[in-house]
C-alpha cells in the first residue's frame, strides 16, 4: 500500500502527491459533509466516503451522532488509498488545533490503527462502527451496502479524476438506495455529468468560502452486480437468528448480531458452550504464510489480523506473538518470498508474527456469551429444519423451535452433515492434541510442523496430528 505523501504548511495539510490540499479548515468540513445531512429515526444509518485522509469526517460525524437522538447505529464505510502513520496521524491533529476536541474518540482509534496493507479493518466505538477499507478507488467495487449518504472528498476533480470517474460513480449508484444523499465541494461540470447519467439529480449550492459545489440525491433504478465480493444474498429484515454450535464461530456471530439489535439463539449438543475444539486448554492465533497471491494465503493473513484487531478491541487481550519456522525447503521459498509482508517479519526460516495469540478459546467463549446475551439452549442435538417463511428446526427427543429469520451453522467439521452443495467440497479432519505437564519455558507458541503452546499452570498443550481418513472421536 502507498504511504501519503504530505506536507504541513500554514496549518493546511497538503499532498504533495496530488498538489493539493486536504481540506481549508475544521468549519469547511463541517459545513460540507459532517453537518450537510440529518439524521433519520432507523436502527441504521449507513454514511460512507471516497476519501478518508486524516479522518476528520468520520469523528465530526460520530460527535453529531452521540448528539442526535433518531438513529440508533452509525455505519461508516471509508475508502483511503494513501496511508498515514498513527504517529503522525495524532501529531497533525494536535498542530492543526483540534487535538482535544477529538482525543478519546481519536486516541482509541489509533490504539486499533491498522498496519500498513490493504484490507478492509473494522473499529468499534459505542453503538457506531467504522470499516476503514484501505484500497484505491476500485475497492469500492467490491463491496454491498445501501449508504444513506455519500461523501466525494479526494482532493479536486482535476488532480484525481479517477475517483470521480464514471465508473467509480456507477459503484456508487449501485450502493445507494432512493434519496441517498451525496456531498461534495466539488462543482465540476464533468462530476454533474457523470452523476446525473446514473440517476442522481444534482443541484448546486453555495460553496464554502467559494460560489457553487454540489449537492446530489439518487432517484434512479437499483443497479445490481454480482462482482461485488461481499454481496447479499439475503434481503429480508432480519430480527431473530438461530445458531447451531457454541463454539468460537458462534459466538463471535453471536455477539456481532447484537450489536445490531438482533436476538440470537444457540443450540448446543452438549452439556456446556465451547464443547468442541473451542474447548481446547490452549490455541494459537497465528497464519499461514504461502506463496504471494495464494487466495487461500491472503485469507488467512486478513482472517488473522482481524481476529487479532477483533480480540483487543472486544475483550481487551494483548498478543504474545507466535513464532513460525520454517521446517523444509517449500516453507523457506515461502518465507523468502513473503519476507517484505508487514505480518511476518521474517528473518530466513524465522517468522515472528507479533500480533499472534496464545489463547484460551474457553475463556474467550465464555467472555462473549456473556457479552452477546444471547439465549442458550443446552443439549439439543440437530437434525435438521423445513422452511416456510421462517425456519422450524428439528431436535433429537426435543420440542421443535420455530419462528427463526436466519439458520447458520458454526459446528465445525458436523456441519459436513448438512452442507450438501455440489460446489462447496467439504471434509472432516481428524485431529489429536497432546497435554503434558510443562516441558518448554516459552513465552510465546512455537509453530512449524507442529507447535508448542505457552505453558497454562500445570499443562502444556502441543501436537497436532491429522488422519483425514479417519472420523471417529
Amino acid at each position: 500500500m502507498k504511504k501519503a505523501q504530505i506536507e504541513l504548511r500554514e496549518n493546511t495539510i497538503y499532498s504533495t502527491s496530488f498538489d493539493d490540499i486536504y481540506f481549508d479548515s475544521l468549519e469547511e468540513s463541517e459545513f460540507v459533509y459532517a453537518n450537510a445531512f440529518d439524521f433519520k429515526e432507523d436502527e441504521n444509518f449507513i454514511i460512507a466516503e471516497l476519501g478518508f485522509g486524516i479522518g476528520l469526517n468520520f469523528f465530526l460525524c460520530l460527535e453529531r451522532f452521540y448528539k442526535q437522538n433518531k438513529a440508533k447505529r452509525l455505519f461508516y464505510v471509508s475508502l483511503e488509498g494513501f496511508y498515514i502513520e498513527p504517529k503522525y496521524l495524532r501529531e497533525l491533529y494536535k498542530k492543526l488545533g483540534f487535538y482535544e476536541r477529538f482525543k478519546e474518540n481519536l486516541e482509541y482509534f489509533l490504539s486499533f490503527y491498522p498496519k500498513c496493507k490493504e484490507g478492509i479493518y473494522r473499529f468499534y466505538f459505542k453503538n457506531a462502527f467504522l470499516d476503514l477499507v484501505f484500497k484505491d478507488e476500485n475497492g469500492v467495487k467490491e463491496l454491498d451496502f445501501k449508504a444513506d449518504v455519500w461523501f466525494l472528498d479526494g482532493f479536486n476533480p482535476k488532480k484525481n479524476s479517477k475517483l470521480f470517474d464514471e465508473s467509480i460513480i456507477k459503484e456508487l449508484a449501485r450502493l445507494s438506495k432512493e434519496n441517498t444523499t451525496l456531498h461534495t465541494f466539488s462543482a465540476s461540470s464533468a462530476l454533474q455529468k457523470n452523476l446525473k447519467k446514473f440517476g442522481f439529480v444534482v443541484q448546486k449550492k453555495r460553496g464554502f468560502k467559494k460560489r457553487e459545489m454540489i449537492l446530489a440525491s439518487f432517484k434512479g433504478l437499483e443497479i445490481k452486480d454480482n462482482k461485488a465480493y461481499f454481496a447479499r444474498t439475503y434481503q429480508k429484515k432480519v430480527s431473530r437468528v438461530a445458531i447451531i454450535g457454541s463454539g468460537i464461530a458462534g459466538l463471535s456471530l453471536a455477539y456481532e448480531l447484537a450489536l445490531r439489535g438482533i436476538k440470537c439463539e444457540l443450540f448446543e449438543k452438549s452439556k456446556e458452550i465451547a464443547s468442541g475444539a473451542s474447548g481446547n486448554e490452549s490455541a494459537i492465533l497465528s497464519s499461514l504464510i504461502l506463496k504471494k497471491g495464494v487466495l487461500l494465503g491472503e485469507f488467512s493473513e486478513f482472517a488473522f489480523y482481524e481476529a487479532c484487531r477483533f480480540y483487543r478491541q472486544i475483550l481487551a487481550l494483548c498478543p504474545s506473538g507466535v513464532l513460525e519456522l520454517a521446517y523444509n525447503d517449500l516453507m523457506k521459498q515461502r518465507f523468502l518470498e513473503q519476507s517484505s509482508n508487514i505480518l511476518f517479519n521474517i528473518d530466513e526460516n524465522k517468522a515472528f508474527l507479533e500480533d499472534g495469540f496464545n489463547l484460551d478459546p474457553k475463556k474467550i467463549c465464555k467472555d462473549l456469551f456473556l457479552k452477546s446475551g444471547a439465549k442458550l439452549h443446552l443439549e439439543h442435538d440437530f437434525l435438521g429444519f423445513s422452511y416456510k417463511d421462517f425456519f422450524s428446526l428439528n431436535f433429537k427427543d426435543k420440542p421443535k423451535q420455530e419462528g427463526f429469520d436466519v439458520l447458520i451453522y458454526a459446528m465445525g467439521s458436523d456441519s459436513k452433515d448438512f452442507v450438501k452443495y455440489d460446489f462447496m467440497k467439504l471434509s472432516k479432519v481428524r485431529g489429536q492434541l497432546s497435554l503434558a505437564k510443562p516441558f518448554l519455558k516459552n513465552s510465546y507458541p512455537i509453530s512449524s510442523k507442529g507447535y508448542v503452546c505457552v505453558a497454562k499452570e500445570d499443562l502444556q498443550v502441543f501436537g497436532a496430528s491429522y488422519d483425514r481418513l479417519n472420523e471417529s472421536k
